[in-house]
Formats: structure tokens, sequence, C-alpha cells
């Protein structure tokens, strides 16, 4: 009896080292990261391909302004401004999420890896009128005009307009990472409010928060700026249908999916032990050489996947098949 006793307690605690061993180093028996890191890869190439073939083409410059094109001054000024706060918050994620992590520690952080999945991601904003114009922007924004026609599946959409680079850009940027921040502090503050809320109510509470947003933010910056209109767009999900400023309610669906994308991302490392977003789990088995390299792949692949099947997908489909058709100004029509 007592040689049983003594072997049952070795047995426990033999489980009790595994289960601490695996909660340590892998809490779950997947490899996320190696099917993450292909796409991430082939996502990436397809990016920079994309972009060089651009910039040596006869399309990389400015898009034309149309002759006596006309921007009311202080629209120009409202656009101006949107640049400059737009680009200020690029620089603030750019330093406290990639510079002063490396500088202080030599690593990269999960934060850093999501800004260049934002980035990179950013290749995908061409898809935006890749078959038709569905989303047209302001001839007076900075810009070098757009890679649309080196993407795949390009079918003979507008190729020569003015895609924004000091304010399209950085929304790739604090529609995600940013957001995540925000999206973050949300299901803390609930967690804490509500100790037994489970994660998809509180994930669900943050979309809300992230739809509210994504509405009252966009609407503001298009009715004071004219940055951009959605020119086609399905008619019973938008309002203001017909107008100037008509709205197209999957923007802010598509666009708060994809905030609500990167947050869960995050908080998958934070609650996390070994501080890895769910499409980072196997990164610990795998060869130390690698291993980073592995992890930040895994992250701009999942970061592209949101851009393209949470926003650009659903958009292309409903904006294409959409009825509700306004004809912008001069200077929001492509060159």
């Amino acid at each position: 009896m007592k040689h049983t006793a003594r072997e049952a307690s070795v047995s426990e605690r033999h489980q009790g080292s595994v289960a601490a061993n695996t909660s340590v180093t892998s809490p779950e028996r997947t490899d996320n990261v190696k099917a993450w890191a292909l796409w991430g890869a082939i996502w990436s190439l397809i990016a920079i391909n994309a972009w060089m073939r651009w910039i040596m083409s006869d399309k990389f410059g400015p898009a034309p302004i149309m002759p006596g094109d006309v921007i009311d001054p202080t629209r120009l000024m409202a656009l101006r401004a949107l640049e400059v706060i737009s680009t200020l918050v690029v620089i603030q994620c750019v330093w406290h999420c990639a510079i002063k992590p490396w500088v202080k520690e030599r690593r990269i952080t999960l934060e850093g890896r999501l800004l260049l999945g934002g980035i990179i991601g950013f290749s995908a904003d061409s898809l935006l009128n890749l078959h038709q114009l569905l989303f047209a922007f302001n001839a007076h924004s900075i810009n070098l005009g757009v890679w649309t026609s080196f993407m795949p599946f390009y079918t003979g959409g507008p190729s020569r307009y003015a895609e924004s680079l000091l304010w399209g850009f950085p929304m790739y940027v604090y529609f995600g990472i940013t957001a995540s921040y925000a999206g973050c502090a949300v299901i803390k503050k609930l967690r804490h409010n509500f100790p037994d809320i489970t994660n998809a109510s509180a994930l669900a509470i943050t979309y809300l928060v992230f739809i509210v947003g994504d509405f009252v933010l966009e609407n503001a910056i298009i009715r004071t700026t004219d940055a951009y209109m959605f020119t086609k767009t399905y008619g019973p999900l938008t309002v203001f249908e017909g107008s100037m400023y008509q709205f197209p309610m999957y923007e802010a669906f598509c666009a708060g999916g994809v905030s609500l994308g990167f947050t869960l991302l995050r908080q998958s490392a934070l609650d996390d032990p070994n501080g890895l977003s769910m499409v980072e789990r196997g990164a610990m088995r795998l060869d130390p050489r690698y291993r980073t390299w592995a992890r930040t792949l895994a992250v701009v692949g999942a970061c592209g996947a949101l851009f393209i099947c949470v926003y650009h997908l659903p958009f292309n489909w409903l904006g294409v098949v959409g009825t509700s058709v306004i004809q912008p100004p001069s200077y929001l029509l492509p060159g």
C-alpha cells in the first residue's frame, strides 16, 4: 500500500511537472506558425513584386489633376490637416512599437510585427478598385499614383488615381495596431467590471465599439475633407444613399472586423503564458535560427488575411453588385 501511494505521489508530481512545462513552453500542441509563416512569405512577395513593378513603370508618379479642377480652400486645408495628423500617428507607432523596443532590448515585439503587417498590408488598398471605381480618392492628396494594375486578378478597373500616402497608408496602421491597443483596453475593462464575462461576449462588445467608432470617424473625414467618397454601393446597406456622402454600413462592419482581428491577435498573446499570439503557436519548437523570421512572417500573413478576407473581398463583392451610384467632383475622378 505504501509503495502504491509513493508511486501515485511520484506520478502526480510527474504529471504536474509535465503540465507546468506544457503551460510554459507549449499551451497547445499546434504548429500554426508554419502555415501562417508560409502564407506571410507569399503575401509579402506579392506586395513587394507589385510595388517594384509599379515603381519601375510609367504609372509611378502623382495622379493628374483635371484641367480647371477646383477644391474649396477650407476642405483642402482640412485634407492637409488629416495628412499631418495621420502621419504623426504613424511616426508615434513606429517609435513605440518598433524603434524603442529594439534600441532598449534588441528585440522585435508582437506590436512591431503587427505594425509591419499593417505596412505590408497597405498593398491591399489597391484592391479597392480592382474591377470598378468603388472608392474615389482626392487627387489633391499627397500621392504617387497607384499599383492596382500590378496586383493579381486585376480586370481593367481604374489604374491611375491618387492612392493617398499620408492618410490612406496610416489607416492601415491606426485601424490595425493602434485599434488593437484600444480593443485590448476595452476587453481589460470588461473583464475587470464583469469577471465572469466570456471571451465571445467581450469580443462582441469590442466589435460594436469599433463599428460605431469607424462610422463616426469616417463620416467626419468624408464630410470635412472630401478625402474620399464611395462612388458605388449596395443600396440596402447604405446610409445617406444617393448623396455625395453616401456611406455603406458594410464599410464599418468590415473595417471594424479588421480592428477586431488585430485586437484578437494581440489579446491572444497577452493571455498566453509564452506571450505568443494564436498564429505564432508552435514557434518555440522551431530551430532558434528561424524562430524570429517565422513569427514575423506568421503575423504579417495573418494581417494580410484580415485585410483581404475581412475587408476587401466583402467590400468589392457588395460594391460591384451595388446600384447606388454617384458622380463625384472632378478631383475625385481617376486621371
